[in-house]
């Protein structure tokens, strides 16, 4: 069996540059988040989710590590995967800010030409 990366990365810039860099390399991973109140700096999960957006990667189920720790799988996302409302605003916005990466843009061909 496969193992699955677990990732921690403090800010958003940091699982960016992760992505930029690994995206077309995994098939998923999981990554590693602190709750505000704990002592280990977090990246949001709201931030990893528009940075996974951009490169066409999309969060899924999550796990309580106790003590404000948990871990959240992400992965590319699946082409006939349904799109929430949330995330299509999400996508719109990134779009109109120019930060989608082209393997984000190639997503959402896919999920047009899907329906």
């Amino acid at each position: 069996m496969l193992e699955i990366p677990e990732l921690y990365f403090k800010n958003d810039t940091e699982f960016k540059n992760w992505l930029h860099n690994n995206h077309s390399d995994y098939k998923g991973i999981h990554l590693i988040f602190y709750s505000v109140a704990h002592e280990n700096e977090s990246m949001r999960w709201e931030e990893a989710v528009r940075v996974a957006l951009c490169y066409g990667w999309i969060d899924s189920t999550v796990k309580s590590l106790g003590d404000g720790k948990r871990k959240q799988y992400f992965c590319p996302r699946k082409p006939k995967s349904v799109w929430s409302k949330v995330n299509k605003n999400h996508i719109k916005d990134l779009k109109s800010n120019g930060l989608m990466h082209e393997a984000g843009l190639a997503s959402i061909k896919i999920a047009k030409e899907n329906g």
